[in-house]
């Protein structure tokens, strides 16, 4: 007989300078985030979400969490910021400041959860937030533009709320480790599961039209034993194919075999084995001689009680990271026991990434299978955009105008062509998301994807629509109110830009290279300009004397 017992979920709820408020819940299997005008508002849409799922599947709720208190992390970010066209890191580092709750999560463990970045980690000695968390955040942040890292800044007033639930008798899926002992506190210290909300599956990381990706992976993580490298560009969906194939696995029956060699695991949680880190949390707060490679020793041990494998974010971060150099890494020292079997890891890279670590530690990657993850080709990828659109539509109640994933690839194709696909127009749709909850408005038009994609970019209106006409007088008038009596120049860049209106530049290569000649002080060019100095692609930069010349 089911009993119906009355239990608290944990929501952190902020306002932000647009005056929106946004409220996250804590510490659940799957967090959810709601945003309307108001507390109430924002509390009433995760109490329905809440219901609903303690209604059909309340193992997936934590009601195990106690002891809420907030406080915050302290970190220093160096980000990146754009010069002539390019990312180029920052000189100066920013120290930000970011809210966080901590909750007791059973004997001797914290977690401590940031909401508005969506990052959750555990701690055993509270102690450690600062230097932990200071690492953490840094790692996820570092190399992210200014305005985006300043849009995660503090907001300007944050609670917590309570939420009252009803929950039938059912018991949540059990821990594999036994909370009132020492086994499994490394790797819950540095590590967290890999099929969680804030890194695992929801709309924007399904992986659509991945079917025979997915089903390669998974077969080889079920039948062999090799550690995987997935390499791809950035932004082809190495992540998302990753998480969709152990989900896939998870959801495959268990063996005798596996059920007698682990007796101790819940047959829902048997297959959750599959643990992300990165080099920065191994190695966080250890400072003498011998402490990280003590706590990699426990990581490996917990894993090996639950037959777990190592997710890590970076290949060429735990090679450069813990000694001085490569020989003496966080790899190095992985690397015997990757030989022997004792440990399997799964990480990704992109090819200049795989290149440098085969030269910085060959040893190491030759113990690695590599997995190569190709970037969607035209024919799958508008269909991609549409299933993401389609299932938006389903779970936020959004509508999208007809026509919209085809505009967003065509303007992704066609400004960013540079980009991997799908990860940077999946972000996008994501940007276009909060955009329309923002205006209060449930319609997602073509005329806001112009405008989101014009604000995200820098390009002005009039070259990312195509219903708006540019005519070469007005860019020769535009330039000429601030270049001055050098009508060759501003008729050379004129030509640019009309070009790239016209969509008859190749989106391969840059859309051109000049050198202007003259004495010091002749003339004052428009820089920046987005129009001007956006690179829509990669290319070769010839030599000077390959340039057209504009005399000054």
């Amino acid at each position: 007989m089911n009993m119906s017992t009355d239990n608290r979920i944990h929501v952190f709820l902020w306002n932000t300078i647009e005056g929106i408020f946004t409220g996250m819940t804590l510490g659940q299997e799957e967090n959810v985030s709601a945003m309307a005008d108001s507390p109430k508002a924002v509390l009433k849409q995760i109490r329905e979400w809440a219901e609903e799922i303690a209604m059909n599947q309340p193992w997936k709720l934590n009601f195990d969490l106690s002891n809420p208190r907030q406080s915050h992390v302290v970190t220093k970010v160096r980000p990146e910021i754009r010069i002539r066209g390019k990312m180029q890191p920052y000189s100066d580092q920013l120290t930000m400041k970011f809210p966080c709750v901590l909750l007791d999560d059973g004997p001797g463990l914290v977690l401590v959860s940031c909401p508005t970045l969506d990052i959750e980690f555990s701690l055993t000695d509270e102690s450690e937030l600062s230097g932990l968390g200071s690492h953490l955040l840094a790692s996820q942040l570092s190399g992210k533009p200014i305005a985006e890292i300043m849009s995660f800044g503090g907001p300007l007033h944050g609670q917590i709320e309570g939420l009252t639930l009803k929950r039938s008798g059912k018991q949540r899926k059990k821990d594999p480790f036994n909370l009132d002992s020492h086994e499994g506190q490394a790797l819950r210290h540095i590590c967290e599961p890999l099929l969680t909300k804030r890194r695992g599956l929801s709309f924007e990381t399904a992986a659509f039209g991945r079917d025979d990706e997915v089903s390669r992976l998974t077969g080889i993580l079920q039948k062999e034993g090799s550690s995987l490298i997935l390499v791809g560009e950035s932004g082809v969906g190495k992540s998302t194919i990753l998480k969709q194939a152990v989900k896939k696995l998870s959801r495959t029956p268990v063996t005798k075999e596996e059920d007698n060699a682990q007796p101790n695991l819940d047959p829902i949680n048997s297959r959750e084995r599959f643990w992300v880190s990165n080099g920065s949390r191994i190695i966080a707060g250890m400072k003498y001689l011998g402490e990280w490679e003590q706590r990699c020793e426990n990581l490996i041990a917990d894993l090996n009680q639950i037959s777990g494998v190592l997710c890590l974010e970076s290949l060429l971060e735990i090679i450069r990271i813990g000694g001085q150099s490569p020989d003496s890494s966080v790899a190095a020292f992985f690397q015997p026991y990757l030989q022997r079997g004792d440990l399997r890891i799964l990480c990704e890279a992109t090819p200049i990434e795989l290149d440098r670590a085969k030269r910085l530690l060959p040893g190491f990657v030759g113990l690695f299978q590599i997995v190569k993850i190709q970037e969607l080709e035209t024919a799958r990828a508008i269909p991609v955009l549409e299933k993401i659109c389609d299932s938006l539509t389903a779970s936020q109640q959004v509508d999208f105008e007809s026509g919209v994933p085809r505009l967003v690839y065509h303007l992704f194709r066609r400004f960013q062509s540079y980009a991997a696909f799908p990860g940077p127009a999946v972000r996008f749709i994501r940007s276009l998301l909060q955009r329309s909850e923002v205006k209060n408005s449930r319609t997602i038009s073509r005329s806001l994807v112009h405008e989101e994609f014009s604000r995200l970019t820098g390009l002005p209106p009039i070259l990312v629509r195509d219903d708006m006409p540019m005519e070469i007088g007005s860019v020769r008038q535009q330039l000429r109110s601030v270049v001055h009596g050098q009508d060759r120049a501003v008729d050379t860049l004129s030509e640019v830009v009309l070009k790239l209106k016209a969509g008859l530049n190749d989106p391969r290569r840059p859309l051109g290279v000049y050198l202007f000649c003259g004495p010091t002080g002749v003339a004052r060019l428009p820089w920046p300009r987005p129009w001007l100095t956006t690179s829509s692609g990669r290319g070769k930069i010839p030599t000077h004397k390959s340039l057209p010349i504009v005399r000054l």
